[in-house]
């Protein structure tokens, strides 16, 4: 599992290319004890996915978007109700 941290403008659109992350880094850095400013945890109904958004030391704004194992029960749950029942994980060269 992995997401990338996005750096933002004020209304939440990127402003670079997102930063790569794995979910251990993920789970080190903000879930366990977020210390950035204005630090904010939520899952995406739509796509149950989790985003943090946050402050960093430079008052930078950012938005991490990631896929964890609930996201991907969800979306397989999702898949079965259309009659999907196989599932694979693919990742293509994102460190």
């Amino acid at each position: 599992m992995f997401g990338y941290d996005w750096p933002v403008d004020d209304k939440g659109k990127a402003i670079d290319q997102g930063k790569p992350l794995t979910y251990e880094q993920i789970q080190a850095t903000f879930l366990n004890d977020c210390k950035y400013k204005n630090c904010t945890i939520k899952r995406d109904a739509l796509s149950a996915e989790t985003s943090i958004a946050y402050i960093d030391a430079n008052d930078q704004k950012h938005i991490v978007w990631f896929e964890d194992m609930q996201s991907v029960k969800e979306k397989q749950e999702y898949l079965r109700t259309r009659g999907i029942t196989n599932f694979s994980f693919w990742a293509y060269s994102y460190f």
